[in-house]
């Protein structure tokens, strides 16, 4: 719900969320992200990225739920 509170756009931002939320939420995000690339440089490119390895590449996209 919180998720859907933002896209109301009632003046609600992700800033609002709850600490207990992004903990909870975060990990399970994170955990769907492999699926959601679609291509092996793709991957490459989010991995480097999030370990501190490299800018993201523009064109790294997740694919839509």
């Amino acid at each position: 719900m919180e998720m859907h509170h933002v896209d109301l756009g009632m003046g609600y931002t992700p800033s609002d969320w709850p600490d207990d939320y992004v903990a909870w939420d975060l990990s399970e995000l994170l955990a769907a992200v492999p699926e959601r690339l679609e291509s092996p440089a793709d991957r490459r490119s989010f991995m480097a990225w999030l370990a501190g390895r490299g800018p993201l590449d523009a064109s790294t996209a997740l694919s839509p739920w």
